[in-house]
């Protein structure tokens, strides 16, 4: 379950927009403090379209209506292997009714150094803390139709803050799921910006630490090239409001919002029978190609303003996974890496007492029976 520094739990990029009358002088921090599970990092974050299983309650929380009626619990750990930042969270779903779905999650960063362009000595290093309990419900027609939200509180902790260390927020979603599982099931999410206020090191002036708000849309589809064996094909634009960093600086000052696009790949393939019929192997992985981040430009002849680089970037990521059939669920334990965050991530996760819908074809929703 790592929004997106798994993406990458937390992207550590200072923004110092430029003053204007009335509007306060901000240091804007750049943090996706969101748990994904260690299978959507694998598939690039690309999962509003998809949803299926308990992370869903931070990035597309109508999905959780899509699980089976059972409890699902997942966790993971990771590092940021280039700056040793440890991070991780759990989270858990389950169906009390046929039409409702509810779930929480849990997730952390520990603290890194915040390199701030304004303050001369930056801002200390900070953890995160993300709190999330979402609901959703399900609507039968000539599909399923599924809306969710979920609450979100947030804690930035190791910054001399000047209000609340809690930052309240919400995710809302919707998801389509035609009656035939082979047809494409459409995603739609929004996640609200977090901003705190903090105070730097010898910078008496207060900082803004914002994390912008994003507008995904996703479609994930599945094929079936041999009997019993799946691919599983996601595709996922985000809308990241830049301009968010920059709230209440002149409008040619203000960041451009941009698109980053995420597409993902996933082979589901069973073997054998060594702890009950029905285990299988996963291997996925993704491309994504992301827009630059806003920057501060400096010229002693202009003066200070808000700058974004022309050049797009394209990175990678992927995993494995192995789930087991235990005759009273399923246990599944995976990696993923992702280049974009230089993270590495190991996840465990149990499903009872139906097997993972990432797994085997589901059969009795092929026959349009109630899993």
């Amino acid at each position: 379950m790592v929004g997106s520094k798994w993406l990458c739990l937390t992207a550590g990029l200072l923004l110092a927009p430029p003053s204007s009358a009335g509007a306060q002088e901000a240091t804007a921090w750049l943090a996706q403090p969101a748990f994904q599970s260690v299978r959507v990092l694998g598939l690039g974050g690309a999962y509003a379209g998809l949803a299926d299983d308990s992370s869903s309650v931070v990035l597309n929380p109508a999905g959780l209506t899509t699980l089976p009626r059972s409890l699902e619990a997942l966790g993971a750990l990771g590092v940021d292997y280039d700056s040793s930042v440890g991070l991780g969270g759990a989270s858990g779903a389950f169906r009390p009714e046929r039409r409702l779905g509810v779930g929480f999650q849990y997730s952390y960063v520990d603290g890194q150094e915040m390199q701030s362009t304004r303050a001369t000595s930056g801002l200390p290093s900070a953890g995160l803390q993300d709190v999330a309990l979402g609901a959703a419900v399900t609507i039968t027609g000539p599909g399923e139709f599924s809306a969710g939200a979920t609450l979100r509180l947030t804690r930035l902790s190791a910054v001399h803050l000047t209000e609340e260390p809690w930052s309240r927020s919400f995710t809302a979603g919707v998801l389509f799921r035609p009656l035939n599982p082979w047809s494409p099931r459409i995603g739609l999410s929004y996640r609200h910006r977090l901003e705190w206020e903090a105070a730097g090191a010898n910078d008496p002036d207060p900082h803004l630490i914002v994390s912008p708000s994003v507008l995904s849309a996703g479609v994930s589809w599945y094929y079936e090239p041999e009997q019993r064996a799946r691919l599983l094909f996601t595709l996922q634009p985000d809308y990241v409001r830049y301009s968010d960093l920059t709230r209440g600086a002149p409008m040619s000052a203000q960041a451009r919002n941009e698109i980053d696009l995420r597409a993902g790949v996933e082979l589901t393939r069973p073997f054998g029978c060594w702890t009950g019929c029905g285990s299988m192997f996963q291997i996925r992985g993704a491309i994504v190609n992301s827009a630059p981040a806003p920057f501060v430009v400096r010229a002693t002849s202009v003066g200070e303003g808000v700058g974004q680089g022309p050049e797009r970037r394209w990175t990678w990521a992927g995993g494995v996974a192995m789930g087991l059939d235990a005759g009273y669920g399923r246990f599944k334990v995976e990696a993923s890496w992702d280049q974009r965050s230089e993270t590495i991530a190991f996840g465990v996760g149990w499903r009872f007492p139906q097997s993972f819908r990432a797994g085997i074809v589901d059969d009795t929703r092929r026959r349009g029976q109630e899993p």
